[in-house]
C-alpha cells in the first residue's frame, strides 16, 4: 500500500509539473529586461530586476525598480504573456510627483518594448508630462486623495486593442516614505 501510495503521490506531482509548464508555454510575449537603458536615465542610484510568476495566472512577470538620488523610485513591471501588460509607477516623496518625476515615467515608456511596437507615434515624455496635468489632481484635498481614471481618448495602441488607466494616490502622512504614487498601465492585445 505504501508503494502505490508513494507511485500515486509521485505521478500526481509529475502532473502537477506538467501542468504548470504547458501553462508557462502557452505565453507567446515574452517580458523583455531594459535594466540598461533604464540606468542611463539621469540621476539613477541603483536598478533592481526581479523575475517572477503571478500567483492567480502563473505568468511571468518581470519587475524593474529604479532609485533615483532625490527619493523618488520608479517600477516598470511587464506581465505578458498573450497580451501585453505594462505598469509604470513613481513613488515620490512629494505629495504630488514633479516634473522630473514624470520625465523619469517618459524615460522609462520610451524603453518599455511594448511602447515602442504600439505608441511609437506619440512623444512618451510629452505624454507622461501631460499626466500631471489630468484634471482629476485639482479635485483633490490638500490631506491626499486618489484617482483612478481611463486614457483611452489620449492613448492608444496603433492597430490593436488596448486600455490605458491613469492611478494615483496621495497622504498627507510626513512619516512615509513615499507620499504619493502615480501609475499607468497600459494592456495591449486580449480579448
Amino acid at each position: 500500500m505504501t508503494r502505490n501510495r508513494a507511485a500515486a503521490c509521485g505521478f500526481l506531482a509529475g502532473l502537477s509539473i506538467l501542468a504548470f509548464e504547458a501553462r508557462a508555454q502557452e505565453c507567446t510575449i515574452e517580458n523583455r529586461d531594459v535594466s540598461d537603458a533604464l540606468k542611463r536615465i539621469p540621476d539613477v542610484l541603483a536598478v533592481q530586476v526581479s523575475n517572477r510568476r503571478d500567483p492567480d495566472s502563473e505568468e511571468p512577470v518581470l519587475r524593474e525598480v529604479v532609485d533615483f538620488a532625490d527619493g523618488t523610485t520608479l517600477v516598470l513591471e511587464q506581465q505578458n504573456c498573450l497580451m501585453h501588460n505594462l505598469r509604470v509607477t513613481l513613488l515620490s516623496p512629494g505629495q504630488t510627483p514633479d516634473e522630473a518625476g514624470l520625465r523619469r515615467i517618459g524615460a522609462a515608456l520610451a524603453v518599455a518594448p511594448v511602447w515602442a511596437m504600439y505608441f511609437a507615434r506619440y512623444d512618451p515624455v510629452a505624454i507622461a508630462t501631460a499626466l500631471g496635468q489630468a484634471p482629476e489632481f485639482s479635485s483633490l484635498q490638500p490631506s491626499g486623495g486618489q484617482f483612478s481614471t481611463p486614457l483611452g481618448d489620449r492613448l492608444t495602441a496603433q492597430d490593436e486593442s488596448s486600455e490605458a488607466i491613469l492611478s494615483f494616490m496621495s497622504t498627507d502622512a510626513y512619516a512615509a516614505q513615499y507620499r504619493s504614487m502615480l501609475s499607468l498601465y497600459i494592456g495591449v492585445g486580449g480579448q
